[in-house]
């Protein structure tokens, strides 16, 4: 997320979608690395589980002026 910005300039708008295990896990775990990145783009980071998507399957769209899909890859 954080290359994202830095090479797109600020967003509007961040949404991650994931696997609904995965986001619970994020949440229990990265908690306070979200919170930085928020902090950092002085923005909050949205969350969309997607249960279509493979535990290790992701998607990062970031909104600007035009609406991109910035990121979609399987986590390695």
């Amino acid at each position: 997320i954080r290359r994202i910005g830095m090479t797109r300039g600020q967003p509007q708008q961040i949404v991650v979608g994931a696997n609904p295990k995965v986001i619970e896990l994020i949440f229990e775990t990265e908690h306070s690395s979200i919170e930085q990145l928020e902090q950092e783009f002085q923005q909050p980071i949205l969350f969309e589980a997607d249960p279509l998507l493979h535990l290790e399957q992701y998607d990062i769209v970031v909104v600007g002026k035009l609406t991109s899909r910035a990121e979609s890859r399987t986590a390695s």
